[in-house]
């Protein structure tokens, strides 16, 4: 499945497979770019789990599909 068929089937139905499938698609990518912009690795794990929770993918997910 494609992100966009997993953000789908989260949205759906709520499926907690598609979404840690997601997350771990997505999470090396959130943390690569928090560690650049805050250089502290403690600080970009909390960010990560931050986006990852709190951010579009956890709360806006209807506006994407």
């Amino acid at each position: 499945m494609t992100d966009r068929e997993l953000l789908g089937e989260y949205v759906k139905t709520g499926s907690q497979q598609a979404f840690a499938e997601l997350v771990r698609r997505q999470a090396g990518w959130v943390y690569c770019c928090a560690r650049r912009l805050v250089r502290d690795v403690h600080v970009a794990e909390d960010v990560t789990q931050a986006v990852i929770t709190v951010m579009p993918l956890a709360r806006g997910a209807h506006a994407r599909v």
